[in-house]
């Protein structure tokens, strides 16, 4: 990938970015693509179709990259035309095409002294730092987008495999709640939890942790306990490879629908907000009761109303 101005590490703000495909064997372009953010015509007030308009893009220039990579991939005129479909996407080490997930997301909030232990990540005043050096992150509809991307270089339906899913699952639903980007994502056909899968293939003797992704790796895949663990990239690696030891069609078996994720976490987030209601009750009824009553939109409000009507 190119761009018309160049980055500086920091900083990636260019109107126009240009990618090729090229056959790693004969070393031919098989198809190109542009991605142009911006057009002077339309900034200055004219109508799309009485003028060449060429703006095809709307993301930032550090997500050219991963979509126009998802586009030679999978809309390749020269693949069709044969009927082939490339299965090994070749990029350098710092390409977003390969790791667009790989990528920090700017801080909002502090972040918490346990996890800043276990990851390394501190927010300091709005910055973020890893093992105390600070480094690029995006905004969150970025990170997504770029995700998305990803998952596009795929011609099928994903399916998303993480260990004890429920923790960032639930996160990334919610980000895509937020950010509405529900549909943009209907390529993850649903989602499923290694952690069963591991238990049941290695087993377990009932020791504390000994399912954990680090543990399992170290005994099983010779890997050192090291301050890597905890770093998405990695951590996918290492959870592929352990993956890879089982029967995976148990992952398939135990899945859940992506439809079927996002209706439950809006429930969750529903009965959440609803449960800021009922306040005045807790300590009086049951948080179970108070949850089922959240859980169908029931408010201290309403009881309060029926109680004063009659």
């Amino acid at each position: 990938m190119g761009w018309s101005k160049r980055g500086n590490g920091r900083s990636y703000n260019s109107l126009n970015g240009y990618a090729t495909i090229i056959a790693f064997l004969s070393g031919k372009i098989l198809d190109y693509a542009d991605r142009i953010r911006k057009c002077m015509h339309c900034e200055k007030g004219r109508k799309v179709d009485d003028h060449d308009c060429r703006k095809n893009f709307n993301g930032s220039a550090k997500a050219m990259e991963a979509d126009a990579g998802a586009a030679l991939m999978n809309e390749n005129k020269v693949l069709k035309e044969t009927n082939l479909a490339a299965r090994v996407l070749i990029g350098d080490h710092d390409s977003s095409t390969i790791a667009a997930f790989s990528v920090y997301i700017n801080p909002t909030r502090i972040i918490d002294v346990q996890a800043s232990v276990h990851t390394g990540l501190k927010n300091i005043r709005g910055d973020l730092y890893l093992r105390g050096n600070k480094i690029l992150s995006i905004p969150l509809k970025d990170a997504l987008q770029s995700f998305r991307q990803f998952l596009n270089l795929s011609s099928k339906p994903c399916l998303l495999v993480a260990h004890n899913e429920n923790f960032d699952k639930s996160h990334l639903l919610r980000a895509i709640l937020k950010c509405s980007l529900v549909e943009s994502f209907n390529i993850i056909a649903g989602f499923s939890d290694s952690l069963p899968l591991f238990k049941n293939h290695f087993g377990s003797n009932k020791t504390p942790g000994e399912h954990k992704l680090s543990t399992l790796a170290v005994k099983h895949l010779n890997v050192k306990l090291d301050d890597q663990f905890h770093e998405a990239l990695y951590d996918v690696k290492i959870l592929e490879q352990l993956v890879s030891l089982t029967n995976e069609d148990h992952l398939f078996e135990s899945s859940k629908s992506y439809n079927a994720c996002l209706t439950h976490i809006t429930k969750l987030n529903i009965t959440a907000s609803t449960m800021q209601h009922l306040s005045p009750l807790k300590g009086i009824i049951s948080d179970r009761i108070l949850e089922k009553m959240a859980s169908v939109g029931i408010k201290y409000e309403d009881l309060l109303r029926i109680y004063q009507t009659k």
